[in-house]
């Protein structure tokens, strides 16, 4: 799993939780943002033919935004609800939900 935070950096202090309780430490990692590589995939794939855009060019730039946790293997299949928060010097803590669905 990734969150992009956008002005992050590398004191920048990123969290998920799963259950809303047990919050866990997300990695920093500087690398290719996987939406871009999602859609140049698409693109290459075809996805996106015949519609009026200009192609994107391989995506190579480093994010230097980005943090990453491995999802727990013990999810059960389903919708869940994960709670990213971030706080840093510059922002005051902050928390976005996203509702995922887990398919084992």
């Amino acid at each position: 799993m990734y969150a992009n935070v956008f002005a992050g950096g590398e004191t920048t202090k990123v969290e998920a939780s799963f259950d809303g309780v047990t919050w866990q430490s997300m990695e920093y990692h500087q690398g290719v943002a996987p939406e871009l590589k999602r859609f140049y995939l698409l693109q290459e794939l075809g996805r996106y033919k015949g519609q009026k855009l200009s192609k994107m060019p391989k995506p190579t730039t480093k994010s230097k935004h980005l943090w990453r946790l491995k999802m727990p293997e013990n999810l059960s299949t389903g919708m869940h609800l994960i709670r990213v928060r971030v706080k840093d010097d510059f922002l005051k803590l902050q928390s976005e939900d996203v509702r995922v669905y887990e398919k084992r």
